[in-house]
């Protein structure tokens, strides 16, 4: 009795977390560049159609990462190895329009433009970090 109730608490709980929707990072970034949301949205929904949940997923995931690289690069980051990731990363066509982007915010542009490039932002801070890293080993 007790095992069957654990694992209709575990269930239950399992739901709830599922069903939380947009993280703080994703609510964020919808108030502060609603391009770049629907950017990151767009990119969910082309690659996962109708899983819902895989699409809120890859939102969630996709505004963390873009959250996190643009966190590490307020820090004093490398522009070079970012606008390098950037530019492999970026939307078949949107490469040269993202490294201007990039060129804007170091120049003094609005830093929220940074958050309009379409790009995989999970495979840009992947490959900052395995770059950055491979850097100082040589």
């Amino acid at each position: 009795m007790k095992k069957t109730i654990l694992v209709i608490l575990f269930i239950i709980m399992a739901m709830y977390l599922q069903a939380e929707g947009l993280n703080k990072n994703a609510t964020a970034l919808k108030e502060i560049s609603l391009i770049g949301y629907e950017l990151i949205k767009s990119g969910a929904v082309d690659k996962w159609v109708d899983d819902h949940s895989m699409i809120l997923y890859e939102i969630n995931n996709q505004c963390d990462s873009a959250v996190e690289i643009i966190q590490i690069m307020l820090d004093g980051g490398d522009f070079t190895i970012f606008a390098e990731a950037v530019a492999y990363w970026s939307t078949i066509g949107m490469d040269i329009v993202n490294v201007g982007i990039i060129i804007d915010w170091i120049n003094g542009g609005d830093i929220t433009n940074i958050f309009n490039m379409a790009v995989d932002w999970q495979m840009v801070l992947y490959e900052y970090r395995k770059q950055l890293e491979a850097s100082g080993q040589y």
